[in-house]
């Protein structure tokens, strides 16, 4: 938590957007494999508080990878689960503070569950009975009784299931759905009401199918509503207009009219009214939908499967992407997670790529454009400086009468100390700083600056500076 103590019917739309890269990641580490990677899951496995990492292959295992603290990951183990296995979903069905896993593959008819031993390993539980070739399955609250339930899509049968945990995983009670091909399905509330919806992607038949939760609980077996005019591959949900409905946006596979990412928004009462298409020079697939440079606005990355690379689209707040970025990945990159696995306050990327046999950890970079001790950085002199000024400056503001520049809510270049808030503190640090009686200037974790006392300071400031609400 930061402080600062002082002042208190479908349109289909096709939208090109311009090229202003941010270049907010950077590659950390290629994790190579002897298998084909088909899905990547962030989450804490051995209970240390750190995301780990658990990566499901084509040829069926399971590899699960522990985080040593600084966003560097070891093998801890592999387990073989079935042939061609396609996902794997990662939650404490049992309920007891630990994560286990279920998963299946594309020739099966099962979803098959593992029970963390609590030492980060898995030993087989169980099996649900399924239709057969399950693509795609998530773990979700979905009744909303504390349990993590799980939803699978099924290809070439016609139901797809919810899977209920009753008596922490003692029993599992199967719900059908009335799907076909399906390829990718997603939880959320369309419809405001608390309790979750499903959304799954069928690109046989062009559609996107929402599946709304009745107040009393449970689904119609038959979807709620159906949209769309193209093969829908995957799917993320978010508010990207902030109008406080649930949008969603897809990815469109290879025989589409256009390759493209596709936003359908929300109208508040599970129903999408129109849909905006951004075109892309490349056959779109997985995809995720977070904020990647901490302006409160949900972006999006995703996978380009034929140009081997990943696209972000940072967003401004209005259903529009203006500014995007690129980086190379490895060959078919099929699958991309998001975490923040290197614990410095913003998301990093994993991607799985399936014919390099190899998982890319991109780094996010992403600073906020000020220097520590930069008190009065708000007057927006370039380039900016740490001199005796700054005292006066932040002295001044504990006298409400000059405010130090505010970012995103905090007070940043005010805080010399790193705790986080701006107190009185600072302020004797500062001066012990210049009395050369500090170990040097500090900054609140969660607001990486861009430059430090350290640093070579750019010759021109950047257009964003200051960066001052």
């Amino acid at each position: 938590m930061l402080k600062s103590v002082g002042f208190t019917a479908i349109i289909v739309v096709f939208i090109s957007i311009s090229v202003m890269g941010q270049d907010n990641f950077e590659l950390k580490e290629t994790i190579s494999l002897t298998n084909s990677p088909e899905d990547a899951v962030f989450k804490d496995i051995n209970g240390d508080s750190l995301v780990d990492l658990v990566i499901g292959t084509n040829e069926g295992y399971v590899y699960s990878f522990l985080n040593d603290g600084t966003g560097q990951f070891s093998l801890y183990d592999s387990i073989y689960i079935c042939d061609y296995l396609s996902f794997v979903t990662v939650a404490d069905y049992d309920n007891d503070g630990f994560a286990d896993f279920a998963a299946s593959g594309d020739e099966q008819s099962d979803v098959y569950l593992y029970k963390n031993d609590q030492t980060g390993g898995f030993d087989y539980w169980k099996s649900l009975s399924a239709s057969s070739f399950p693509p795609r399955g998530i773990s979700a609250d979905i009744d909303g009784n504390g349990l993590v339930d799980i939803v699978v899509g099924t290809w070439r049968g016609t139901d797809s299931y919810i899977y209920y945990n009753h008596a922490n995983g003692d029993s599992f009670e199967a719900t059908a759905l009335t799907t076909s091909h399906v390829h990718d399905v997603i939880s959320a509330d369309f419809d405001g009401d608390s309790l979750l919806d499903l959304a799954f992607t069928d690109p046989g038949s062009n559609q996107i199918q929402i599946f709304i939760q009745f107040e009393s609980g449970g689904f119609s077996s038959s979807p709620t509503n159906s949209y769309g005019s193209i093969g829908y591959v995957e799917l993320a949900s978010a508010d990207f207009n902030n109008d406080e409905c649930l949008d969603i946006v897809s990815t469109a596979d290879e025989n589409s009219i256009s390759n493209s990412i596709n936003l359908f928004i929300g109208d508040c009462d599970g129903t999408f009214d129109s849909t905006v298409s951004y075109p892309e020079s490349s056959y779109t697939y997985a995809i995720v939908a977070k904020d990647f440079n901490l302006d409160g606005f949900t972006d999006l990355a995703f996978t380009l499967i034929h140009s081997d690379s990943i696209s972000i689209y940072y967003s401004n707040g209005t259903g529009s992407f203006p500014i995007k970025d690129y980086y190379p990945v490895g060959d078919y990159p099929n699958s991309i997670a998001t975490t923040d696995f290197d614990f410095d306050g913003d998301l990093d990327l994993a991607i799985c790529n399936q014919q390099s046999n190899d998982v890319y950890l991109y780094i996010n970079t992403f600073c906020h454009p000020y220097l520590p001790g930069d008190a009065n950085m708000y007057a927006g002199q370039w380039p900016p400086a740490v001199i005796g000024a700054d005292v006066t400056y932040l002295v001044n503001y504990f006298r409400a009468i000059s405010p130090p520049c505010l970012l995103d809510g905090f007070y940043a270049s005010a805080d010399v100390n790193g705790d986080c808030i701006v107190l009185g503190a600072d302020v004797t640090y500062l001066v012990n700083y210049f009395r050369g009686l500090t170990d040097g200037l500090h900054w609140c974790p969660d607001y990486q600056p861009c430059w430090t006392i350290d640093d070579d300071i750019p010759a021109e400031a950047p257009p964003d500076w200051p960066g001052c609400d």
